[in-house]
């Protein structure tokens, strides 16, 4: 296991000097926890099922748990700049915080969907009364979610995340809850 943490480590950093792309932090866990959290060591890492289908182009990656705190770490479909990662905390079923990592977009347009007003309409949510999220730049129902004016396609990445959390959550801790 050590000898494959050191290879993960020295592959990050290879990659991110590569010109082509940055890699995600090293240290996920402490960056994701920490957003959300105040010690990050009291949280286990759990592996992900190799059953788990994800959706195309959108996936939960990393879970990290504590009693019934789970703080599930997601990359979402391409924004306009690239894929969306961010990590989400479900307490008891309840979606209680949303945070983005390794933000791409566009300053002044993509980036106000990482800004709490936006993030905020998935939180204090029961999972278990939710389908998926909905989202639109013109909502039907009381219940869809509001993208972020000139920023469809990062709203749309962020909650494709939040959904693939939210489906994660339902189908492999739920039922073991």
């Amino acid at each position: 296991m050590k000898k494959l943490f050191l290879c993960l480590i020295v592959f990050c950093i290879i990659f991110s000097f590569s010109s082509c792309a940055k890699s995600e932090s090293a240290d996920i866990k402490t960056t994701v926890i920490s957003a959300l959290s105040e010690n990050p060591l009291d949280y286990k890492e759990n592996n992900i099922s190799s059953l788990y289908t994800a959706s195309k182009n959108a996936s939960v990656k990393k879970i990290y748990y504590k009693d019934n705190n789970y703080i599930l770490y997601s990359v979402g479909n391409f924004g306009y700049n690239g894929p969306v990662a961010l990590s989400v905390l479900i307490i008891d079923g309840i979606i209680v915080n949303i945070k983005g990592f390794n933000i791409k977009e566009t300053e002044g347009y993509g980036a106000r969907a990482f800004e709490d007003s936006f993030l905020n309409q998935f939180e204090n949510v029961n999972v278990n009364d939710i389908e998926l999220f909905i989202g639109s730049s013109k909502p039907t129902a009381e219940s869809d979610i509001i993208y972020v004016t000139h920023a469809t396609r990062s709203s749309t990445a962020i909650t494709s995340a939040v959904n693939e959390a939210v489906k994660y959550y339902k189908t492999y801790i739920f039922t073991i809850d």
